[in-house]
């Protein structure tokens, strides 16, 4: 059964969110970012909704200690508004999905479904694009489809 890990300020969108999944996934939620980073460090999650305005910790803090970790779970981040700073974060650590606070929980569960059953595939499509951004290949860059689709064969 897969993990799902919910970092977010708001418990009544989160015990929404528990109640709706908990029939097909392992779901445990918090609400601060230290709590999310001993959590998602014992529990290893498959997918992580985070708000990226946690205390303690904020959430792209959080993602960036996670991702400098190691741990590279899926992300689906939330946030009120976007930043130039925010994008970009979340761009370096591969952010599956990035949702505004405002969204209604039905279409986060949603966003949720879709991001969990992702296949394998996708994160090797991750990896190949994560290798590529190393070696400085930009995605509007002449060519990239055709290098990527060869790392891919």
């Amino acid at each position: 059964m897969k993990t799902i890990l919910i970092a977010m300020d708001s418990k009544l969108q989160s015990n929404q969110l528990i109640h709706q999944l908990s029939d097909r996934f392992c779901v445990v939620s918090c609400n601060d970012g230290e709590e999310a980073l001993i959590l998602a460090n014992q529990l290893r999650p498959d997918l992580l909704v985070v708000d990226l305005f946690l205390s303690a910790i904020d959430g792209v803090s959080l993602l960036e200690i996670l991702y400098q970790s190691g741990l590279r779970p899926r992300i689906i981040a939330i946030s009120p508004y976007l930043s130039d700073y925010v994008i970009s974060a979340l761009e370096r650590m591969h952010v599956n999905c990035l949702l505004r606070s405002s969204c209604e929980t039905q279409y986060l569960v949603s966003r949720i479904l879709d991001v969990a059953e992702w296949s394998d595939t996708t994160c090797l499509h991750e990896d190949i694009d994560h290798i590529l951004s190393v070696l400085g290949f930009k995605m509007n860059t002449s060519g990239y489809r055709i290098t990527r689709l060869a790392l891919e064969l």
